[in-house]
């Protein structure tokens, strides 16, 4: 990852910490791949009942954190 994409990255990781913490677990408190930010957190569950444990107690569906295809490419390609 280039230096000056490590600024967007910590936004991308407060993002997802403040809700796990505010106990907002859900996609759309999430990046998506839609605001083309580099990074976004897509379902991961092997289907609609695949659940977790949360850190609050609570049970939510599976997410993961994905790097965007066009970030790759560029990264890739640059160097």
């Amino acid at each position: 990852m280039p230096p000056e994409d490590l600024r967007f990255a910590q936004m991308y990781w407060d993002n997802i910490r403040n809700n796990v913490l505010n106990n907002t677990i859900s996609p759309e408190n999430f990046w998506t791949g839609k605001l083309h930010q580099n990074f976004h957190v897509r379902p991961k569950g092997r289907n609609a009942d695949d659940w977790t444990d949360n850190p609050n107690g609570g049970k939510c569906k599976k997410y993961c954190y994905w790097f965007n295809n066009e970030y790759i490419t560029k990264i890739v390609n640059d160097n």
